[in-house]
């Protein structure tokens, strides 16, 4: 969810969708009663593996990636983190083969 001016104000995941609904919170299915107003984010510029630490320490599995003004430009998530792990494995392993 963004302001007027484009900056990330909240985000619904389905952990948060989940929780409402067992909670009983979720009133008449509006976004604004489980948005998470709290968002975890990173920068375009920051370290993949500030990334995967901010991820694994809040126990979040999608983390907003804000450019300049707090505006959403993309979404890491544990699935991209799996794959960049997994392509530097085989780059490493390459490596040692020769």
């Amino acid at each position: 969810m963004v302001d007027k001016e484009g900056k990330l104000v909240g985000i619904v995941t389905e952990r948060d969708i989940v929780y409402a609904a067992s909670h009983g919170l979720i009133e008449a299915g509006t976004v604004k009663s489980v948005i998470a107003r709290n968002v975890i984010t990173v920068g375009p510029k920051d370290p993949l593996m500030e990334a995967a630490e901010r991820m694994r320490s809040h126990d979040i599995s999608h983390l907003p990636v804000v450019g300049e003004g707090g505006k959403p430009v993309g979404v890491i998530s544990l699935r991209d983190l799996t794959q960049a792990a997994s392509d530097l494995l085989k780059v490493l392993l390459s490596v040692g083969e020769t």
